[in-house]
């Protein structure tokens, strides 16, 4: 007996091993989805489908790295560099400026914001004291 022809549109392979490597490291480079998507020669969709993980795992890399960089530049004092690390973590991570009421969202995640840009200045002083330690 002959196997019946399915209707619509045939599955799109999946990724080769390579392809996958590639849009991991779109991701972790911070390129959004419909970009990867569209230098892969997909749709956003389909990349969702078959590659969620990966491009979870990426953001997250990204995210992680960000939130290092802008803690990093907030102490150092460097101000060639911290309003466009600011914009980044406004953009991307979803941080706000918000003086309205002390009890909203904005303020609880500025405030943890705060503490973690104390948090990393600590382990960087730190490190930074036992290198000085070392010599």
């Amino acid at each position: 007996m002959a196997k019946k022809k399915g209707r619509g549109r045939p599955p799109l392979p999946d990724f080769t091993p390579d392809e996958l490597n590639r849009i991991e490291g779109l991701a972790k480079n911070g390129v959004r989805q419909d970009r990867i998507a569209a230098l892969m020669g997909c749709s956003e969709t389909h990349l969702k489908k078959k590659c969620a993980p990966i491009l979870e795992r990426g953001a997250k890399i990204y995210e992680a790295r960000l939130e290092e960089n802008v803690a990093t530049l907030a102490l150092s004092g460097d101000k060639d560099f911290k309003s466009i690390m600011i914009f980044m973590a406004k953009v991307r991570l979803g941080y706000r400026e918000d003086f309205g009421d002390p009890g909203r969202e904005s303020e609880k995640r500025s405030s943890t914001f705060r503490y973690r840009v104390t948090a990393q200045g600590e382990r960087i002083a730190k490190s930074s004291s036992e290198d000085d330690d070392d010599e």
